[in-house]
């Protein structure tokens, strides 16, 4: 049985900065505990990264919208423009199956009303590549 983390947004605006969401001195703790014990484990991770739209706190290339713990080597990195990543990343779950990945923790800090919406999902998705 193979594990995999997912770190749903867990990204600057959410946890450092002038805003950053209720209790974000707890819960950016409590992510890096549970990464380093995911990693120590050997679990595969997963960073997700919303990309918002201009202006927002998450506009891709801001402060903000970068990751606050960055992947290693041998982790992914997904990035989504919608509130579902297996949507946004139709690659992504043969991704995870392919790695032989059938239990899935996912990890996020909470949200609020400040949240920026999600941009405009791309016209077309590319095709995933082979996995196999």
């Amino acid at each position: 049985m193979a594990t995999a983390l997912l770190l749903v947004g867990v990204q600057r605006n959410m946890l450092e900065g002038s805003t950053p969401v209720p209790a974000a001195g707890q819960v950016r703790p409590a992510l890096q505990s549970l990464l380093a014990r995911a990693r120590t484990a050997g679990a595969l991770v997963v960073h997700i990264q919303n990309d918002g739209p201009q202006g927002s706190p998450d506009e891709p290339g801001t402060e903000g919208w970068e990751l606050v713990f960055p992947p290693v080597p041998g982790e992914l990195a997904v990035r989504k423009t919608e509130p579902d990543v297996f949507t946004a990343d139709a690659c992504l779950a043969p991704a995870l199956t392919a790695r032989g990945v059938d239990r899935v923790v996912v990890a996020t800090p909470p949200t609020t009303s400040r949240t920026a919406p999600l941009s405009s999902p791309p016209a077309q998705r590319p095709r995933c590549p082979a996995t196999a």
